[in-house]
């Protein structure tokens, strides 16, 4: 093998620093070299009369420190080795010339630091876990994660110690899986086929997606089939030999290594110290304290899926993220999604997708209004977050999301939206063709809550970085540097002074933050040095103490911001800051229109511009801070350490309204991405407090249709709907409740509606209803062709108004009688059949004022009804296909008498005809209803007023009179012209017939009381005798009683059994088509 060639990817990422070695036994043997596993496993074996035939040297030792002594197995290993050799051979020369910054030995011997040594390379070596808090980025970091023979336990040798070895040394697994996904791997002196080499390339990268960095192995005569095999995995081979490999690299590094160029300075920020702000990336050069934890905190971000960062309020969390995580993250080529849960953070995550990749993302006010948001620009229906992100985002993206002041999540967001972007988010982290990772950052005292991750993520809590308050080295270091940067200094006594002020458990940065801006502002107001001035300024002890020390200045900085600003904006100010902390005591980010809209602001009078110009001052006192998300442009408190102080501000009335306006905009946001209406609970504490509460369109629309879908206090949020002028937009809420809504509480609804202008609801529905009719067209309602027509209809057939039955009324088809909505009396005591007497609400309809006459019946004949199959139900198109009919009985003795009722037909015939005629059969309750009316009967000018006998025996009255109606009594002993008795035997309501003459079929199953049109009475398509109602020419005057009921199979037909048609909104018509 002469000509070796290195893979250019490899030598660019040597040359860039973005390399790990890992580095095995093969490059310590040889001639002269270390004695191999063979020898060793020879030698124990010997040494412990070693009884078996495989000589694997794990198996050996693990029987040598079973039956002999494990540190004496040990300590005989590091013997071994160091008498074998002490000085580098070429291998470890070549290795130390090299550009890597970290090497992964799984060797004993102290060859590669005696070589680094020789070259002059600075270095740290890490032996056990204890000591990866020890880790320098500014030298090369040599891991031996099998141990040293300097120190003999940490020795990894038998067969449980390689097992164990992962679980025991959990942060070296966290460091090996980080590095291994920000760079790539290089192994050397390892065979591919140990179970050492595949246990720690599966560790190392199996929190890796498919884009992860190229490895490479370096492999001396590999097998064809595993170069094959391990190409799947990314790993590519290189057939060399450790020392031609390694030093054909090193000319190659030489070649390819770049001039240095200089790196372009991050611009000094205005001040040293950031007050109560957090520091950015273009804060870098001024944020200290934290050098170990950044390093540490990415590299458990990169090792696992999830990482979940959270400490005490204060602590700086998002400082650590923004200034000293991030930077980090690009550094190494990763693409961050800085993210807050103001609102889903799915839809926000989309939004920085779409950015990414040079898409117009949608803006917030696109999103649907109390239904689930429709697709938007880049989104697909039904698409989950995680295949957006893998359909959207540029090829090769490595991505990590960053949820920064997470207990957000739980405050903000109602918990369908939270399950909802739990579930994506999980998604995410589970698909492997995405490289993405998540970092949730909240407060220590919302931990616990992230318990809803744990169903669909059950290792949430396993992967937790708590961050802690700075020690006093690192407190002083973020004191006096950014100082430095500025030409500035403190006094020695001032500097121990201010941390033993300081210290309570550790150095808080929040208040580290406000004590140094303080001395700065101090400095500069003095004029004791200027920004300008070239010469240096001293931060002493005597300033320190004449702005009373530690106390009165934590004490008093918001004092302070507030008394600079012009008395009459004090208490303005004041009321803005408390509207900016919820009822959970957390700082809350508020658009300028939802802080005017707040209850506490809105007492003060203020107007959204007054807002503005009053953020504007504290944003330039720096003790609120403005924020720019997708959402929007929004504000908060500078820091959480505000919230205790403006909490002492708040009222007990006032915190009690703070909950309830975090409740409402929980179930807010459910609404606006789940469609979720309040819960009955939620809508009566709203109730409680909505005389004091300022409300926006949308949270009046959500509490309008959560009142109407709860029945609860309709007609007050009817009455604020209709105020904001929502009516019109939200009228298929309406519609649809009025149409759907439980019985009772609709009809109470409406009747509480009628007190506060149901005029207004009526014009809607009456415009709907009239927009559908043709110019010219018939207006009745059997000529409406559309259900957002019928629907309308049915809404008005469930009031009571004079407005509502004057727009019925004025649809009435031809022959038909307007029967208003309202309760009446069903049944009597007279008969078993028809109690319990019982109450019964029906919508109104339209009952045909004449039984059907043969001539109207003619015409359903001659236009081929019985040929039309749609008009009939299965059994009765089944009936009549075997019985061959095509008429009624006796049809040609009687259809020359064309003002007759006709009669001798079945149900099945009675229905078809109701259909042809785009009508129905009226139940039994709406027939009773309309023979001895309701609760109360309309007047003239259709106002309702009591009827004076609402359980009558017959349509005119209790007695009966023979005058008035066609039974055996009148001795006529056949059918009359109908309408012969009117108007004497009319109804209450002008309905003739209505007792003798011909029973009529009705729609309804004969079954025992009370009525109930939900028990299946009304299916057409059921089997089972049906009812007949109002007596005939054979019957006797008990049988014509408006409560008598008559059954007959639906094939049956009587010689006095005829039909009477009527109309009713939806569910019950064929016209409307629903």
């Amino acid at each position: 093998m002469t000509d070796l060639t290195i893979p250019r990817n490899l030598v660019e990422q040597l040359c860039k620093g973005n390399c790990v070695l890992f580095v095995g036994a093969g490059i310590s043997m040889g001639q002269g070299g270390l004695p191999g596993g063979g020898q060793l496993a020879k030698e124990l074996a010997e040494r412990c009369d070693y009884p078996g035939d495989d000589f694997s040297l794990d198996r050996v030792a693990q029987y040598y420190a079973e039956t002999i002594d494990k540190a004496a197995l040990l300590q005989y290993v590091c013997q071994r080795i160091r008498e074998a050799r002490r000085e580098p051979m070429e291998t470890h020369q070549l290795i130390a010339a090299l550009p890597f910054k970290i090497i992964v030995s799984t060797n004993y011997d102290c060859l590669i630091e005696r070589a680094l040594e020789a070259a002059g390379t600075p270095f740290n070596v890490i032996v056990t876990d204890k000591q990866v808090g020890s880790w320098d980025e500014g030298v090369v970091n040599l891991l031996k994660i099998h141990g040293c023979v300097t120190q003999w336990e940490s020795i990894v040798l038998t067969k449980d110690d390689y097992w164990e070895f992962f679980e025991r040394r959990p942060n070296m697994a966290n460091i090996l899986s980080a590095e291994a996904a920000r760079r790539s791997l290089l192994f050397v002196g390892h065979g591919l086929g140990d179970d050492d080499f595949n246990r720690i390339y599966l560790q190392v990268t199996r929190n890796l997606a498919e884009f992860r960095h190229k490895s490479y192995a370096v492999q001396l005569d590999p097998d064809p089939v595993d170069v094959t095999l391990w190409k799947a995995k990314r790993l590519e081979i290189i057939p060399a030999d450790a020392a031609q490999f390694l030093s054909t690299l090193s000319e190659a590094v030489k070649a390819a290594m770049p001039v240095e160029e200089a790196v372009e300075e991050i611009p000094r920020p205005e001040r040293p110290y950031k007050f109560l702000d957090y520091f950015e990336a273009r804060d870098v050069p001024i944020f200290y304290g934290r050098e170990l934890e950044a390093p540490a905190l990415q590299r458990q971000i990169m090792a696992h899926k999830l990482t979940v960062l959270y400490g005490a309020s204060g602590v700086g969390k998002t400082s650590l993220l923004q200034a000293g995580v991030i930077p980090r993250l690009h550094e190494d080529g990763y693409a961050t999604f800085y993210v807050r849960s103001l609102e889903d953070p799915a839809q926000t995550i989309k939004v920085e997708a779409l950015r990414l990749a040079d898409l117009t993302p949608w803006p917030p006010s696109l999103r649907g209004k109390g239904e689930i948001s429709p697709p938007r620009v880049g989104e697909r229906p039904g698409e989950g977050l995680n295949t957006f992100l893998r359909r959207v985002l540029p090829p090769e993206t490595r991505l990590v999301v960053v949820l920064d002041q997470f207990e957000e999540f739980f405050i903000r967001l109602g918990d369908g939206v939270r399950r909802a972007f739990i579930e994506e988010l999980a998604a995410c982290l589970e698909d492997d063709a995405l490289e993405m990772r998540a970092v949730l950052s909240l407060r220590d005292d919302y931990f616990v809550r992230l318990d809803e991750f744990a169903v669909r993520w059950p290792r949430v809590f396993d992967n937790r970085f708590r961050l802690r308050n700075l020690d006093e080295e690192k407190a002083e270091l973020a004191i006096f540097l950014p100082a430095q940067q500025f030409g500035l200094s403190y006094e020695d006594e001032l500097l121990q002074q201010l941390l033993a002020d300081l210290e309570s458990g550790g150095v808080e940065p929040a208040q580290l933050q406000i004590l140094c801006h303080r001395l700065y502002e101090d400095l500069v107001t003095s004029e004791q040095w200027s920004v300008a001035s070239e010469q240096p300024g001293t931060f002493t002890l005597d300033r320190y103490q004449a702005l009373g020390g530690t106390k009165a200045i934590l004490a008093g900085y918001l004092d302070d911001v507030l008394a600079r600003l012009p008395e009459e904006e004090r208490e303005l100010a004041q009321g803005i800051l408390k509207s900016m902390v919820t009822g959970e005591e957390t700082k809350a980010a508020l658009s300028a229109k939802e802080i005017a809209q707040d209850e506490i602001v809105r007492q003060l009078g203020l107007d959204e511009q007054t807002v503005g110009r009053i953020l504007a001052e504290l944003r330039d006192s720096r003790v609120v801070r403005k924020l720019t998300l997708a959402e929007g442009e929004s504000y908060e408190l500078a820091h959480e350490v505000m919230v205790e102080k403006v909490w002492q501000w708040v009222t007990p009335e006032e915190a009690r309204l703070k909950y309830t306006r975090d409740m409402l905009r929980q179930d807010l946001n459910n609404y606006r991405n789940l469609g979720l209406l309040m819960p009955l609970d939620r809508l009566e504490i709203v109730n409680h407090y909505r005389d004091e509460m300022s409300l926006s369109e949308e949270e009046l629309e959500l509490l309008f249709r959560s009142a109407l879908a709860a029945g609860c206090e309709v007609g007050y949020w009817w009455d604020k709907a209709n105020q904001a002028g929502l009516l019109e937009r939200l009228r298929d809420a309406w519609l649809g409740w009025l149409l759907a809504g439980d019985e009772q509480t609709v009809a109470a609804a409406i009747a509480e509606l009628g007190a506060i202008g149901t005029a207004r609801l009526v014009e809607l529905l009456v415009r709907m209803v009239e927009a559908d009719f043709a110019e010219g067209a018939v207006h009745d309602v059997l000529h409406l062709t559309t259900a957002r027509r019928w629907r309308a209809v049915a809404a008005l057939s469930k009031m009571t108004c004079p407005e509502a039955i004057a727009a019925l009324d004025r649809w009435t088809p031809e022959g038909m009688i307007l029967i208003p909505a309202g309760p009446f009396t069903m049944g009597s005591t007279e008969k078993s059949d028809e109690g319990p007497v019982h109450q019964v609400w029906l919508d109104a309809f339209w009952m045909a004022r004449h039984p059907v006459t043969n001539a109207q019946y003619a015409e359903f004949i001659a236009a081929g009804g019985y040929q039309e199959r749609e008009y009939w139900t299965e059994a009765g198109w089944e009936w009549k296909e075997k019985k061959r009919c095509a008429q009624p009985g006796e049809w040609d003795e009687r259809k020359g008498k064309r003002d007759h009722p006709v009669r001798e037909i079945t149900w099945y015939e009675a229905v078809a005809y109701a259909r042809w005629r785009g009508a129905l059969l009226p139940s039994e309750a709406q027939w009773e209803k309309a023979a001895r009316g309701g609760f109360q009967l309309p007047t003239s000018n259709f106002q309702l007023v009591a009827n004076p006998n609402p359980e009558r025996r017959f349509p005119w009255g209790d007695e009966f009179d023979k005058r008035k109606c066609n039974t055996s009594e009148s001795g006529i002993g056949d059918a009359t012209p109908v309408g012969k008795y009117s108007p004497a035997g009319d109804s209450p309501y002008g309905v003739a017939d209505m007792a003798g003459n011909v029973r009529e079929w009705t729609s309804s199953l004969y079954r025992p009381y009370p009525y109930s049109v939900e028990d299946g009475r009304e299916d057409p398509e059921a089997s089972g005798s049906r009812v007949l109602r109002g007596g005939s020419f054979i019957s006797f005057e008990w049988r014509a009683r408006c409560a008598y009921r008559h059954w007959h199979l639906p094939d049956s037909r009587g010689r006095n059994g005829g039909v009477r048609v009527g109309v009713a909104a939806p569910p019950f018509s064929p016209t409307s088509g629903l």
